[in-house]
């Protein structure tokens, strides 16, 4: 009965243009205890509405809203809105901070962000969410268009240094560089396609890396 849902929804969501959104601290990524990061998913809809009856919510929005959750278990939807000329269903989705070095993910039901020695900030899909998004991809023919966004805020007094590996910082491509924040600032990290696609296949790739101290 899951295989038939999630044929039904990788149908419905193929080419869709699906954003992951989620905050942290540089102080979270720096020590403390793994938990669960509030997050949200938006799913770009051709209209939030019915065309001939803007009271009912439109058909591609009730597919969307039935069968998000066969490809992403958590989501729960929120609403409906438009912005500009797109309209987008919004869902609450929760990401998970693995600070735990035992090589084990913190959460197989969502997205993991990772902090550990080799990366600063990572991220892992469990192997579960790796065979629905690659499913959907694979029976729709299609493309499930997938964002990582996470914006990150440095709570410390110190700048923070660290170094890019492949990524889109405040919408700006960035790659092998080290990059400053001061105390008190933040910044949007955007993970390239590369790393995107790399997380699916589960190769958990490291997005920030701690940088090197000033010589």
């Amino acid at each position: 009965m899951r295989i038939a849902a999630l044929a039904a929804a990788v149908l419905a969501l193929a080419g869709c243009k699906t954003t992951v959104n989620s905050e942290i601290a540089v102080s979270e990524l720096q020590g403390g205890q793994s938990k669960e990061l509030p997050g949200d998913l938006y799913v770009e809809v051709a209209s939030c509405n019915d065309f001939e009856d803007s009271r009912k919510p439109s058909k591609t929005l009730l597919d969307v809203q039935q069968k998000i959750p066969g490809v992403f278990p958590t989501a729960v939807y929120k609403e409906c809105f438009r912005q500009k000329m797109d309209s987008y269903a919004h869902f609450s989705m929760p990401l998970f901070l693995d600070l735990d070095k035992d090589g084990k993910l913190g959460s197989e039901q969502t997205i993991n962000v990772i902090s550990n020695d080799t990366a600063m900030l990572g991220l892992a899909v469990p192997d579960a969410l790796q065979k629905q998004i690659a499913s959907a991809k694979k029976d729709a023919l299609g493309s499930l268009d997938l964002s990582v966004l996470v914006k990150v805020t440095n709570d410390t007094k110190e700048e923070f240094r660290f170094v890019v590996g492949a990524a889109y910082i405040d919408d700006h491509p960035v790659t092998d560089r080290v990059l400053v924040a001061p105390a008190g600032a933040s910044f949007v990290v955007r993970l390239s396609d590369v790393a995107v696609d790399a997380a699916v296949a589960g190769q958990n790739p490291a997005v920030l890396k701690v940088a090197p101290p000033k010589s």
